[in-house]
């Protein structure tokens, strides 16, 4: 039996810089018939696409004359490479999805980011899952584009079970400190606005059922946001304190959230502070900078980072120089170098 012609892939790879393609090299590749191949061929010829000859029997797509409808200049090429660079190793799309889109992008940009895109949408990581994952997508992506609700099947992180949801999508939103992508939208089991991960979503169903009106504004739900979660009790302030040279100086280097408020200290270290609607989704980000990020509010923010050092010090085995009690308040107690015994 032979394969079906992908012409989205197909098309990729009479675009990359080579000498083209023979019908039997792509024959091998694809498990089809010489025949397929040149049929494949014509059809995308028929499109619109042109074809050179590069010698007998061998094809290839002519990138010059395969036009794109975007201009760009090189500085804006640059943003689009870096952001589409990024895409390539962080993705939480499909990838084929992913492939296609980085290929057709490069046509718009400059030596040498075509060739480094063209070569990076060749070797995108395959998830074993692929398929099901690229089905939940499509689905998801119609349903907000065209305006429908979606039914899905979603098991969340603490979850012992699976739910079904009938979701009005009002916005498909990326992690900004991974590879996930968010659905946000009106859960009529929740009745309230949810973010959805969508690689927790394990089914997904087009329903010809129109979304729920909502006066959605993303700008508003987002301003406080960490990352994607909500939390209905009120934003707190988190206050950090950051130590160590190199710290401090690859703190400085990035703008970590718009909220953010940063101060220099005396001493050298830097007090960073920002209102955060769910100050949990910062604790992965806080243990990243080890022992040169101090937590300083809110108290049980600072209590949780503590207790979290215990059970390491349990992990690798060290000595803790007394019990934590929940109710202990006295801050210079709680200070990380009284955890050890001396």
């Amino acid at each position: 039996m032979t394969q079906t012609i992908d012409l989205e892939e197909l098309k990729r790879i009479y675009a990359e810089p080579s000498c083209g393609y023979t019908d039997a090299e792509l024959a091998d590749r694809f498990g089809t018939t010489r025949s397929a191949i040149y049929k494949a061929r014509k059809r995308l010829e028929d499109s619109g696409i042109e074809f050179i000859q590069t010698e007998r029997g061998r094809y290839r797509i002519d990138r010059r004359r395969f036009v794109s409808n975007i201009r760009v200049s090189t500085p804006e090429a640059l943003v689009l490479y870096v952001a589409a660079r990024k895409l390539s190793r962080h993705t939480g799309f499909t990838h084929k999805h992913v492939q296609n889109a980085l290929d057709k992008l490069s046509y718009a940009l400059y030596q040498p980011m075509t060739e480094k895109l063209v070569k990076a949408a060749g070797v995108l990581p395959q998830r074993a899952d692929a398929d099901k994952r690229e089905q939940v997508l499509e689905t998801i992506i119609r349903a907000w584009t065209e305006n429908s609700k979606v039914r899905i099947w979603y098991r969340a992180l603490r979850s012992t079970h699976t739910l079904v949801h009938g979701v009005s999508p009002y916005l498909i939103e990326p992690s900004p400190w991974s590879d996930s992508v968010y659905l946000i939208g009106y859960s009529d089991v929740m009745e309230k606005i949810v973010p959805f991960k969508i690689e927790r979503v394990q089914k997904a169903m087009l329903t010809s059922e129109p979304p729920k009106a909502c006066q959605f504004n993303e700008d508003e739900l987002l301003q406080y946001a960490w990352g994607i979660w909500q939390n209905e009790r009120e934003a707190e302030t988190v206050v950090l304190r950051f130590t160590g040279r190199e710290a401090v100086r690859r703190l400085r280097e990035s703008i970590w959230h718009p909220q953010e408020k940063v101060e220099e200290k005396e001493d050298g270290s830097v007090i960073w502070q920002a209102t955060i609607a769910e100050p949990r989704e910062m604790i992965p980000w806080i243990r990243g900078w080890g022992a040169d990020c101090e937590v300083l509010a809110p108290e049980w923010l600072r209590t949780e980072l503590m207790r979290e050092t215990r059970r390491l010090m349990k992990l690798y085995k060290m000595e803790v120089a007394g019990p934590m009690s929940g109710e202990e308040t006295d801050y210079h107690n709680r200070r990380a170098n009284q955890l050890f015994r001396s």
